[in-house]
């Protein structure tokens, strides 16, 4: 049986949203762009593990600042076996820890908050606001993290809202990080975008492409790593 993305239907809730950017944002990252790669904000690290599975010759360190979910990551990255591979950092992007070096990766992704506070009603569980919403770094500082992580001619893959566009592009930019391809998701033929898959380069001078919309339909979860 296959397994379909769950995209959180017209709603887009963010538990089904989260799920798809998480896809998404692994199917960003390419071998040819280099394989040490660092993954800021990582949750679970589910995006590090799948990246790691298709990608076996890469070396990967995840960031996250919240003690279960980094808990949580360290008991998903030994049932895979991933050990060896994968390593992660309990710490905040405002202050990456010492372990991850700067200039030293070739990729760096990461699916930051969606929302600004005061945007909606903080949920009641901490680790869910913290993921939903900027209470403990903004799209800036996700943005400005990265670029320092980064060697010249490295890539930084995001994912995020359409309607910030274009503050993620600005930020982008500030940081020296040039914006290259951007890739707008949609659930179906005439529906609006629901996600923005980004891709900046340091130091790089390419212009901006702007993919015609990606449909997701009923794609199966297998297929995504070849979506973008």
């Amino acid at each position: 049986m296959t397994k379909k993305a769950h995209t959180g239907g017209k709603g887009g809730d963010r538990e089904g949203l989260t799920t798809v950017a998480t896809l998404l944002l692994a199917s960003g990252v390419k071998p040819e762009n280099g394989l040490r790669l660092a993954e800021l904000g990582a949750g679970s690290a589910e995006a590090a593990i799948r990246v790691a599975k298709r990608l076996p010759q890469s070396r990967i360190d995840c960031l996250e600042r919240q003690p279960p979910l980094y808990e949580m990551a360290r008991e998903r990255i030994d049932q895979e076996g991933l050990g060896d591979r994968v390593r992660i950092f309990l710490g905040d992007v405002r202050a990456p820890p010492a372990g991850m070096r700067r200039e030293s990766y070739d990729q760096v992704f990461c699916n930051p908050p969606f929302f600004k506070v005061g945007e909606g009603r903080l949920p009641p569980d901490p680790i869910r606001a913290h993921a939903r919403f900027e209470l403990s770094g903004t799209l800036h500082d996700f943005i400005r993290c990265g670029a320092s992580l980064l060697k010249t001619g490295g890539r930084f893959h995001l994912v995020h809202l359409p309607r910030r566009r274009q503050a993620l592009l600005t930020c982008l930019t500030s940081v020296g990080l040039t914006p290259d391809r951007l890739t707008p998701v949609a659930h179906a033929s005439g529906r609006l975008p629901f996600l923005d898959l980004v891709r900046g380069c340091k130091g790089g001078e390419a212009p901006l492409r702007l993919d015609p919309i990606h449909l997701l339909g009923d794609m199966e979860e297998a297929a995504m790593d070849t979506f973008f």
